[in-house]
Parts: structure tokens; C-alpha cells; sequence
């Protein structure tokens, strides 16, 4: 949406020769474009999350040419990132938790307006359980553990 985003990359305006397919942010059009997960998602309290994506710049040859693109993930997170432009891919990776349940989608807008933008690549959300065990989980651990210890002594 607003604007264009090309997929480049195998031989077409192959920037990143080797690199497979990935996006231009600043599309063939000269009007930087938004690309927006169609679907939010569930984010749920206790579970730490990852976001993490490739970023390059443009591959111009423009030495003092920058790129940008404007990262969102709901209220929980915006920030523009630049790169120069001769950047070669580098992994970017936000980890953040939510205080209460929420919905959220992922976008990317790049910033720019002449043909070709920042590029970007391998867009990865991973959710990891991050909950404390409960107060009766670590007593019935604690149980089966000193019942463990009382048969080793009753062996002995």
C-alpha cells in the first residue's frame, strides 16, 4: 500500500547476487511503499518475542546515499532504520514482551522516492514461553524430589 515495493533478486535487479528473492522498499515507481502483515497478531502476556529481518541498502554505488525504512509493530514498536547505501544484508532483531494481551500487525515502510530503496529480506516473528513455573508446580517439584532423596536413604 502507498506506493510500490518490487521483489528483486535471481537475476532481476539482482543486487545481492546469491541472496534469492527479497523486497525494494522504494519500488519501480519513485514512491517508497508500506508492506503490512494482512492479518494482526495474537500477542499474549508471559511469552517473549522476537522480531528479526534482513536490511541492505539500496547497492547504488551512490556513496553518500542513505535508505531508511520505517519499522511497526503495533503500539509496541516503531523506529526508522538507515543504512548506507554499499550495506550488504544484516540481520536486525527487536525481542520485547507485552504488559497486557494484544493485537498487533508487523509493517514496513520505506522511506525514499527514487527507485530503489532500502532492500529487505527473511521476516521472522518467534514467540518463546517466558512464564515463571507457578508457586504449586516448584512445591510439587520440591516433593519429588525429597521423595526421591527419602528412597535413596531407605536403600541405604
Amino acid at each position: 500500500s502507498d506506493g510500490t515495493v518490487d521483489l528483486i533478486g535471481n537475476g532481476f535487479f539482482d543486487f545481492q547476487p546469491g541472496y534469492g528473492l527479497y523486497l525494494d522498499m522504494d519500488g519501480s515507481t519513485a514512491e517508497a511503499g508500506q508492506i503490512t502483515t494482512i492479518l494482526a497478531f495474537s500477542l499474549n502476556t508471559g511469552v517473549d518475542y522476537t522480531l528479526q529481518f534482513d536490511l541492505a541498502g539500496n547497492q547504488r554505488g551512490a556513496g553518500d546515499d542513505s535508505v531508511g525504512v520505517m519499522v511497526g509493530l503495533g503500539s509496541i514498536y516503531s523506529g526508522l532504520l538507515t543504512l548506507p547505501a554499499d550495506q550488504n544484508f544484516t540481520t536486525f532483531s527487536f525481542n520485547f514482551s507485552v504488559p497486557v494481551a494484544t493485537m498487533a500487525s508487523i509493517s514496513f515502510y520505506g522511506v525514499g522516492n527514487d527507485n530503489v530503496g532500502l532492500l529487505l529480506d527473511n521476516i521472522e516473528l518467534t514467540a518463546r514461553d517466558s512464564q515463571v513455573p507457578e508457586p504449586a508446580s516448584m512445591a510439587l517439584m520440591g516433593l519429588s524430589l525429597a521423595g526421591v532423596r527419602a528412597l535413596r536413604r531407605k536403600k541405604s
